[in-house]
C-alpha cells in the first residue's frame, strides 16, 4: 500500500507462477500463487531425482527456471482513482541435498 497526501491506495495481490526445464528434458510448474494482502507470496517447487534412474545418474546439468510474473494487481483508493502497479520486486533461493555413495 502508498500513501498519496490524505489517500491511502491499497495495493491488489499479485501472482507468480515457476517453471523448472531439467537436464532429463522434463518440465516442471507451480503456480499460479497470490501473495495475501500486506505480505509476500512465496511459490514453492520441488524437483524430484531418483539418484539410480538414468538419464543422468549424477543429477548434473543446466537446469533452466523461469519466473512468470501473472496479474500485477493495482492500487486504488475508495471509487475509481487508481494507479497501474509499474513493478514487482522477487528473489530466487535454490535448496538443496546431495548424495554421497557409501563406501563399501
Amino acid at each position: 500500500d502508498t500513501q498519496n497526501f490524505l489517500r491511502v491506495y491499497e495495493n491488489d495481490p499479485d501472482s507468480f507462477s515457476l517453471r523448472v526445464e531439467t537436464p532429463d528434458n522434463r518440465t516442471l510448474r507451480e503456480g499460479p500463487e497470490w501473495n495475501a494482502h500486506g505480505e509476500q507470496g512465496e511459490v514453492i517447487l520441488t524437483v524430484p531425482f531418483t539418484p539410480d534412474e538414468e538419464p543422468y545418474l549424477n543429477g548434473t546439468g543446466s537446469f533452466n527456471v523461469i519466473i512468470e510474473c501473472g496479474e500485477c494487481g493495482d492500487s486504488f483508493t475508495q471509487g475509481l482513482v487508481g494507479f497501474t502497479d509499474s513493478g514487482n520486486d522477487w528473489e530466487l533461493t535454490v535448496d538443496y541435498e546431495y548424495y554421497q555413495k557409501k563406501e563399501g
